[in-house]
């Protein structure tokens, strides 16, 4: 029955399963055109947390350690027993302090999760952004060539600051092209902060800064024109301002110091010749940045500039670290390089797809198209395995060492050097104190007779003494201290050796020397 104008609620029924069948399509729709994503996804997390298996490394133990006393001081207000905010590469108030929470809850696993939470972002906004760019199907290679890299891997299980610097600098990538295709100019205000967080997570990300502000200005430009460029470029500017004001005022002159001392103004510690360099670069990334340049030449007049702006970025850390000479990290930068490059590179693979499937004088399905750009894709994954599980064992497996350390310390009594500290004082941090561990890049020791020593000669005067209660060394980075002081150790000295623990790495066999302190008598 129905009421003349008015439908009954029997009558309304077919349209509201109309506009749900229509939703359910739509959903379905939407999940099966990203099921690749996924796919994607879910094989490099499976690769990250089957294959790469480690004790924590330095930096891993340094940064959470050093987010553990942060949160400590923060809770008890106590100064930090070590000045972090002067010499670590980020804020020790963001990333150190989120990890060494996690690491209270789950320890170092927990803290690795995150980082690899991170780097599934940054290989879906490599998705995003080369599909807005270049479409569906570039999308997909450009995920998959960086998702499957070693580099990308070997971050995603690491609990250092670069996964969420990525993470930041990825999504801030991903809104400048977004705030540059709305109507409305404010999207471009939150680019300031997330600009902010990268920095603040990793210094390094400076560098990167104009690249994201960059391709906001040109592609507001060319959608857009000068008017409405000026009005983002400025917006994101000034967020981008306010928000460092902001954390320099919460955090203090050492957010300065510590910019200017870690990144800015930093000096080379170990230097390398300049060709190694190079082969490392072509050997982690030399493939996804020739795809990028090859995707460069074949961009049409209008995505030129564009592809330009993101091949540029991707050789900003490479050609900084062959400029410098440094080694340090260069490794972990090829992951920002690759982030740039992958769009480019997808669209070259795609690119290839369509010609091989044009030249092919037959009918080819949608399948057989792919085959090349999955030919690469498979590469990408085979030498990312292996130079994820590489770069996952160049240090040895600490777990002996720490257990025979555990027997001879003792809490707030004693101190000990150690070649391989960061990771000892992070797996004793509940039976000893910071001042205790002493490190073997700079000393200063006074004498008993009140003479100074520093360097070299302060290790060899301290241990003359007997200053130290245990000593261990691994003759690894700082094999020429451990030479200039093991005569010290010796028949005669005060210490005796306690125990030699094997460990292997990529690099081969050596040993953890442990020694402790005689008992006069």
């Amino acid at each position: 029955m129905e009421i003349a104008g008015v439908p009954t609620r029997r009558a309304a029924r077919p349209t509201v399963r109309l506009r749900r069948s229509l939703t359910s399509r739509v959903n379905a729709s939407t999940l099966v055109a990203h099921a690749p994503l996924a796919l994607v996804l879910a094989l490099q997390a499976i690769i990250s947390l089957v294959t790469l298996n480690n004790t924590p490394f330095e930096d891993e133990a340094l940064y959470i350690y050093a987010g553990r006393q942060v949160l400590h001081a923060l809770i008890t207000q106590t100064p930090l027993s070590d000045p972090f905010p002067r010499y670590l590469s980020g804020s020790p108030y963001f990333y150190p302090l989120l990890a060494g929470a996690v690491d209270g809850w789950g320890g170092v696993q927990a803290a690795r999760a995150l980082s690899l939470v991170a780097m599934l972002v940054v290989t879906a906004c490599v998705y995003w952004i080369a599909g807005h760019l270049f479409g569906r199907e570039t999308a997909l290679f450009s995920a998959a060539l960086y998702g499957f890299q070693g580099t990308t891997l070997f971050l995603g299980r690491l609990a250092t600051y670069d996964a969420f610097c990525l993470m930041f600098l990825a999504l801030s990538t991903a809104l400048a092209l977004r705030a540059s295709a709305t109507k409305s100019p404010f999207l471009s205000i939150a680019l300031g902060p997330l600009l902010t967080l990268a920095i603040l997570d990793k210094y390094v990300a400076l560098l990167w800064t104009p690249s994201a502000l960059a391709l906001l200005a040109w592609l507001t430009l060319r959608r857009w024109g000068w008017r409405q460029m000026a009005i983002r470029l400025d917006l994101a500017v000034i967020a981008l301002v306010l928000s460092a004001a902001t954390a320099y005022a919460a955090l203090g002159s050492d957010l300065l110091q510590s910019i200017m001392g870690s990144t800015t103004n930093r000096a080379v510690v170990s230097h390398a010749a300049r060709l190694p360099l190079v082969w490392e670069v072509i050997s982690l990334g030399g493939i996804t940045l020739g795809l990028a340049l090859a995707g460069l030449l074949l961009a049409n007049r209008s995505q030129r500039v564009t592809a330009a702006i993101f091949l540029a970025s991707a050789l900003l850390a490479p050609a900084y670290h062959i400029y410098k000479a440094e080694p340090i990290s260069l490794n972990k930068h090829i992951a920002y390089a690759l982030f740039f490059a992958a769009p480019l590179a997808g669209f070259a693979v795609t690119c290839v797809s369509v010609s091989f499937q044009r030249a092919a004088r037959q009918a080819l399905d949608t399948a057989q198209s792919w085959l090349p750009g999955l030919g690469v894709c498979l590469v990408i994954f085979t030498l990312g395995m292996q130079q994820a599980n590489w770069q996952y064992h160049q240090w040895g497996n600490t777990t002996g060492m720490a257990s025979v350390l555990r027997t001879l310390v003792r809490p707030d009594s004693g101190r000990y050097l150690a070649e391989d500290m960061e990771v000892a004082r992070y797996a004793l941090q509940d039976v000893t104190a910071d001042w205790q561990w002493t490190g073997p890049y700079w000393f200063e020791y006074t004498s008993a007779s009140g003479q100074y020593f520093s360097g070299v000669a302060a290790y060899q005067a301290a241990l003359a003494d007997g200053y130290f209660d245990v000593v261990e060394l691994s003759y690894g980075a700082t094999a020429p201290l451990d030479i200039a002081i093991q005569s010290e150790l010796g028949p005669g000295s005060h210490y005796i050796l306690v125990a030699k623990v094997p460990y292997h790495d990529v690099f081969g066999n050596g040993y953890y020397w442990i020694w402790r302190k005689q008992t006069p008598g």
